[in-house]
């Protein structure tokens, strides 16, 4: 059985928002840049487009307190 969650604008008359797309990636990267607090109010940008030992290319590294959490691809998918 499929879940469906929707975002709301509340109001006199509350509202779903509209479904939309990206054009690509990078937009969605520049805008988690400019305010983290779309993933988590917590995080702090520390790192962007960057290379690791194990040949990974992370598109952005966060930190939270003293963890870090990554955003990584490959060109085949996820690189942990």
């Amino acid at each position: 059985m499929p879940i469906h969650h929707a975002i709301w604008q509340v109001g006199e008359k509350p509202t779903p928002l509209q479904v939309s797309q990206l054009a690509a990636e990078e937009q969605l990267r520049e805008m988690i840049i400019q305010d983290s607090r779309i993933l988590s109010s917590d995080w702090m940008i520390i790192g962007r487009e960057a290379s690791t030992y194990a040949s990974c290319r992370l598109d952005l590294l966060a930190q939270s307190g003293l963890i870090s959490r990554i955003w990584a691809r490959d060109s085949e998918g996820l690189c942990l």
